[in-house]
This record gives C-alpha cells, structure tokens and sequence, in this order.
C-alpha cells in the first residue's frame, strides 16, 4: 500500500442561486503526501457529475497512477448524483464512496421525490447500491464499491487514513474545497453528505 495513489473527491459549498458548484479532487499517496489537485465544476442537481468526474480524472497528469477513487457519498453538487459503476468503466480505476453514517433510503426519496427533476433515476442509482459497514480506524465507515473487493477495499481504506477514521484524501478535499466556497481553510464537518476544468 506504501505507493498506492488515492484520489479523493468532494464538491464546494452549495449556492443554489448559481447553476454550478465546485469539485476538488486530492492526489495523494498513503500517509498523507499530495502529489497533486484537480479542479472542475458540476451542475447543481444535475446530471453530469459521473461524466465530469471521468473527464476530470482522464484530463489529468495523473490518470495512470491513481490506484482508487473515494468520493463523499453517493453525490456532489446537492443532487447529482454519481453512477459509481459507470464511473469505473469510464476510468478503469476502483471507485469507493464513503459516509460516516448509513444512507437511509426513506430519507433520500423524501429529499427527493417531486424536488428535483429526474428524481426516479437518481433515487435508483442510490438505491441499487450496496452499502456496506466496514471498521477502520477509530470507528465504522459505510461503503459502497465498484471494481473492487470488499476485503481490498477495507485495506486500501485504513491505508488512506492518518487520524481518526475518515480517508485524508477526501478530508483534504473538502477542506479545499470548503476555501473555494468560503474563502477559508476552515476545519470541516467532513463526510455530512445531503445537500451541500483542469489541474491546479
């Protein structure tokens, strides 16, 4: 695990008053060294993260030495929601969503129903994953996988963490992230989920 690349995920402060919202995504190797950052925007509730992402990862320098995408849940950009599968075909690479709490399917269909166009969809894209409890760290992650085995997955989890149990990759993220909408490095609530082109 020592030169495994990870590529963490998240997405900026949502404003709802503008169509789009950033993405960050952190390069880093275990242990906490970043290697790189990239940079792009996906719309707000819409449809384009999984096409967004991919291209973002294919764009980069670093295509072919990232070993595994994290992603914050299900979605960025409030709704938009990330078809994890596709998403591994589009980069030939493992992709692992990550939350600190178990997503409720009840919760996210009355977040969604009626809301947000295209709402079936994205309900059955959260729905027919399957969300798995796993121990890392100091405590429990939920995951959901594809292009991987769990027990890989796990390892590839405690090799991402420094402290605590979230993944530095997307801790560090979100932080960037979080500047970007706020203009402050500001420590996060990482990993709350809901509603929240290039390197740099």
């Amino acid at each position: 695990m020592k030169d495994i690349r990870f590529l963490g995920v998240d997405d900026s402060i949502v404003d709802f008053s503008s169509p789009y919202t950033d993405i960050v995504g952190v390069v880093m190797r275990s242990g906490g060294y970043i290697e790189g950052v990239l940079w792009d925007r996906v719309t707000v509730d819409g449809d384009d993260s999984t096409e967004v992402i991919s291209s973002m990862i294919l764009k980069s320098r670093f295509r072919d030495q990232i070993g595994v995408v994290l992603l914050d849940g299900f979605a960025v950009g409030g709704f938009n929601v990330v078809d994890i599968e596709e998403l591994h075909r589009k980069v030939s690479v493992p992709v692992i969503t990550v939350s600190l709490k178990k997503p409720s399917p009840g919760e996210m269909e009355r977040a969604l129903k009626g809301r947000i166009p295209g709402w079936e969809r994205k309900l059955e894209l959260m729905k027919e994953r399957r969300v798995e409890r796993v121990d890392v760290g100091d405590g429990v992650l939920y995951i959901s996988m594809a292009g991987i085995e769990r027990e890989r997955a796990v390892e590839m989890l405690k090799a991402s963490i420094v402290r605590g149990r979230t993944p530095e990759p997307l801790r560090v993220a979100h932080l960037m992230a979080s500047a970007l909408g706020k203009g402050d490095l500001r420590e996060p609530v990482i990993l709350r989920g809901g509603r929240a082109p290039g390197a740099l």
